[in-house]
């Protein structure tokens, strides 16, 4: 029986490295992509529409799953955020999402069965101070994800979205810019309208990878076109 071909974008580092783990010891066959990376990681730009449609066209075997985590996170207020951060932001937490899918989705269309899974953030979901450029390119990315669900939907493929909260990954720790700074993560800072983190601790990168992995799988075979937040209660449900 062959094995199903998952690839995973964002592999070199934090919950996409824990994807691939995971995946590996779970019998996928897996593939993993980032900007830049050591191999087995293939690197490819995402961000470059023309090559990832070039790589697409050239693979043998295209993907039977596909758990998108490549994200970046440029913090600034409004006022100080520039031209290019606010376009490299969107480039790589929604542009390369539609770039990928739209290159792959004919086949996947054509296989039935496909299982997608976005990883966006729940910083998408409600607004924190600093972070106008990655909540509102990650909400993008959350819309985007239940659309092309629908277009799934007919052949019988699925698209769900997993909104990680505070996660113990290199993204996270660059926040960390003074020694109080993983307190206020966890009880929150009201001058940034952060709430804290009810469960009162930060979530593992293999945490967000098991969901992941839960909602590309049979198991999951009739959830589509959701968003899974998983913060701790941070964002209270909203």
């Amino acid at each position: 029986m062959v094995k199903p071909l998952l690839w995973v974008t964002g592999a070199a580092g934090g919950v996409g490295q824990a994807i691939m783990t995971q995946a590996q010891q779970l019998g996928y066959d897996v593939l993993g992509f980032d900007v830049s990376g050591e191999s087995p990681i293939i690197t490819l730009d995402l961000t470059d529409s023309a090559a990832v449609s070039h790589f697409c066209q050239q693979q043998i075997r295209l993907p039977d799953r596909l758990i998108h985590a490549a994200g970046v996170l440029l913090p600034a207020h409004i006022a100080d955020t520039t031209d290019a951060q606010w376009r490299h932001t969107f480039a790589v937490n929604a542009d390369s999402a539609f770039y990928l899918c739209r290159a792959l989705l004919s086949h996947w269309q054509q296989q039935g069965n496909t299982s997608v899974v976005l990883i966006a953030s729940n910083a998408g979901r409600v607004p924190r101070l600093g972070m106008a450029a990655y909540g509102a390119a990650k909400a993008a990315l959350a819309h985007f994800g239940k659309t092309l669900a629908l277009e799934l939907a007919a052949s019988g493929g699925r698209c769900n979205v997993l909104s990680p909260g505070s996660t113990d990954t290199p993204m996270l720790h660059q926040l960390w810019q003074q020694p109080t700074d993983q307190t206020l993560t966890l009880h929150g800072d009201a001058s940034k309208f952060r709430l804290g983190i009810p469960l009162g601790r930060i979530a593992d990168a293999t945490q967000i990878a098991q969901a992941a992995l839960f909602l590309i799988s049979n198991e999951a075979s009739h959830i589509t076109m959701q968003e899974l937040v998983i913060d701790g209660g941070a964002t209270l449900g909203a």
